[in-house]
Order: structure tokens, then sequence, then C-alpha cells
């Protein structure tokens, strides 16, 4: 593959850039998967969202959270018992998910129990 892409970065750049956040997803409260938003000047390339399969199937969904803290359902998921559900299994760091603008967040909920959500994401500083 080649080392050249449509980012002003190199992709061996990239993929020293890469972060694995993992967040709990509560049962009703939306919650933010990263403590604060995304810096104004940056934009943060989510990958993949991998939430984990437990003992029975779980739902929720996964939200864009705007700059004026409005929320907007961007997938839903649903877990079969034991197995992970990987929004984007064959990720590649060229074709992000989702692309998170400054001042924005993701944040995630489950229906019926809590279920544990890993992410896969880059940051990028605009220049």
């Amino acid at each position: 593959m080649s080392e050249e892409n449509h980012y002003r970065l190199k992709r061996g750049d990239i993929r020293e850039r890469l972060r694995t956040k993992l967040k709990w997803l509560p049962q009703v409260t939306a919650t933010d998967f990263f403590s604060s938003d995304v810096p104004e000047a940056m934009h943060r390339y989510i990958l993949d969202i991998k939430i984990a399969g437990q003992a029975a199937a779980r739902d929720g969904h996964i939200n864009f959270v705007a700059e004026d803290d409005s929320e907007t359902v961007l997938e839903h998921f649903h877990t079969a018992a034991n197995t992970d559900v990987h929004l984007n299994p064959d990720y590649d760091i060229d074709n992000p998910l989702f692309v998170l603008p400054g001042g924005t967040n993701l944040s995630g909920v489950a229906v019926g129990n809590s279920v544990a959500a890993t992410i896969r994401y880059w940051d990028d500083e605009l220049t």
C-alpha cells in the first residue's frame, strides 16, 4: 500500500498518532467518549468503535455531539451474546468512520445494560 494519502501526513506518521481509548457506556444516559471536546484547531479521525459483547445481547447508539452540545445519532449497534461488534471492522487509516471537527465530541449510550466500547482514532492539527 502506498505511503501517499489525501491527508497532509504520510501513512507512517498517521500510524504513530493512532490512539486507543476504552470507555464504559452506561444505560440510559449518553456519555462522552472524550473528557473534553476536540480542540478547535484540530480534527479527530475515528477509525473504529468496538462494542464488547457480553453474556446477553445489547443495543445502543453512538452520537455526534455538536459545539452547542446537541446530539445526533450516527450509528445504532446491536451485540449478540459474547460477540464483539466493530462499527468499521476492516478499518484503514485513510478511510475514517467519522471525522470530528474542533469543538465536537462523540457520546454513546447502551440500552438495557452498560457495555464497554473501545475507540481507535488519530488527531491532526489544522494548518
